[in-house]
């Protein structure tokens, strides 16, 4: 049966078939469209619809509510057939499809062809469904009447937002639909909502209010970052960076400033991605002020790209980095994997024999790309713990190989380990490649004999893995499938 099989059924030609013709072939396919086999069915089915005859609909729509008994696919195909015959039935047929198949392909497709058949009336039976149980079917309709191309598509979203019932059950499909429509006409439902305090918290109404880009719906976003509450806050600074025009720029970065000492790390790092794309001069300081002891790795992350940003743009941010990297070692140099600043390499040069700072300092001093750090990172690389760990991967970064890198392959360290892995590949050494792939069968052997799952040799594996496909090793392949499937 296609049914099982997933596979299409063949559609008879009437025009083609010497035993039919006219008429009697379209008969003869009517006849076929009520047979109790579902395969004759569907192929007469779609023969009418491929004829153009309006006596396929009824067959269609039996197709279409025979959930259990039709594929999706199938069921996508009638839908697909009825767009083009038009009529209140084929409206009807397509419009439950919108609502009630269970398929999202199945109701994304009825809703494109709603929208080609008749998108008001199709508007008019949509909209009935907010008032019909279950919720779900008045979510669907939402989402189906949002695409609709006709004018009343923006103006039924707008009475429906602001019917209080309605908004109360519906506000996540509601505020989202307005949010994406773009109108301006959607701001005035928005901002009450803002004072809702069922909708609280107000990310869903912060974002769509954003995707607007109305002047009334940017000065509410301005206020909303300093309101008093956190989750506010949070969510108008990630909302207004993509959507506050140039000329807003400085009332913008004076806000972001301030919000580099909010309570929130993920509304720091919020403000620290906002003045990457609008600051200017003034938030160099307050950025590289930020730095000093943050604990908040994300946060750290978002300001050194803010900095290296601003540095792209030709703004002076040596002297404020410099000063934060001899008033907070530890932190600063973390961050200057980010930020490409020559004038530092010295101080990371001293920084390199710290206990506490040299991991950071050889991994900043790996991404400066600055052939002074090289003797340095040898000497370092000499050694043992994490501080060595990171010198040799820097030294693979900077295009030198540590001393005895091959015997690290063996090093009682797994990271260690792991960092002769990565150098070798980064400096493509592919005399290297069947000694890894040998460690790599041998891992996947262990694996699969002993049922070893630890997290280091895992790791182990996807660093071999990756190592082995950037020397471009085509002998590993088998492997690297191996690896694929047991990741997933």
């Amino acid at each position: 049966m296609t049914g099982q099989s997933g596979r299409e059924p063949a559609l008879p030609d009437p025009s083609r078939d010497p035993q039919l013709g006219g008429e009697a072939a379209l008969l003869h396919l009517v006849e076929q469209a009520r047979s109790d086999d579902p395969d004759v069915r569907q192929r007469a089915v779609f023969a009418l619809a491929a004829a153009g005859d309006d006596r396929v609909v009824e067959g269609l729509g039996a197709l279409l509510h025979d959930h259990d008994g039709t594929p999706p696919h199938i069921r996508s195909r009638a839908v697909r057939a009825l767009a083009p015959m038009g009529g209140q039935q084929a409206l009807q047929l397509v419009v439950e499809a919108v609502i009630h198949d269970p398929d999202w392909g199945v109701r994304r497709t009825a809703q494109l062809a709603a929208a080609h058949l008749d998108p008001q009336r199709a508007g008019d039976l949509l909209i009935a469904y907010l008032d019909t149980p279950p919720v779900h079917n008045g979510h669907r309709a939402i989402a189906a009447i949002q695409h609709l191309p006709t004018p009343r598509a923006i103006t039924w979203l707008i009475e429906a937002g602001q019917d209080p019932v309605r908004m109360a059950i519906y506000a996540d499909s509601l505020i989202g639909a307005l949010g994406r429509t773009g109108d301006p006409r959607a701001v005035p439902v928005l901002l009450e909502a803002l004072t809702n305090p069922r909708l609280r918290p107000y990310e869903p109404v912060i974002h769509a209010l954003a995707r607007t880009g109305d002047p009334r719906a940017v000065n509410a976003l301005f206020t909303m970052l300093t309101s008093t509450e956190t989750d506010s806050r949070r969510a108008a600074a990630w909302a207004i960076i993509d959507v506050v025009p140039r000329w807003h720029a400085a009332r913008l970065e004076a806000h972001l400033i301030r919000l580099l000492a909010d309570d929130s790390s993920r509304t720091r790092s919020a403000a620290a991605r906002g003045l990457a794309a609008v600051g200017g001069r003034l938030s160099v300081e307050p950025l590289a002020a930020c730095l000093v002891g943050e604990v908040d790795w994300w946060v750290r992350l978002n300001v050194a790209r803010a900095l290296e940003s601003l540095r792209v743009e030709g703004h002076p941010i040596t002297d404020p980095v410099l000063a934060a990297l001899g008033a907070d070692p530890l932190h600063t140099a973390d961050a200057l994997v980010e930020i490409r600043l020559p004038e530092a390499v010295p101080t990371l040069l001293g920084l390199l024999a710290d206990p506490e700072v040299g991991q950071n300092a050889a991994r900043a001093l790996g991404h400066q790309r600055d052939a002074r750090a090289i003797p340095a990172l040898v000497r370092r690389a000499r050694g043992e713990g994490r501080a060595a760990v990171a010198a040799v991967r820097a030294l693979g970064r900077l295009g030198v190989a540590a001393p005895g890198l091959r015997a690290r392959l063996d090093d009682g360290d797994s990271l260690m380990r792991h960092a002769a892995v990565f150098a070798l590949a980064v400096l493509g050494v592919r005399s290297a490649a069947p000694d890894l792939r040998a460690r790599l069968a041998h891992l996947l052997g262990a694996t699969a004999a002993e049922g070893i799952h630890d997290s280091p040799g895992e790791y182990l594996q996807r660093q071999l893995a990756d190592s082995l496909g950037m020397l471009g090793d085509r002998t590993a392949l088998p492997l690297l499938v191996r690896v694929l499937e047991e990741g997933l």
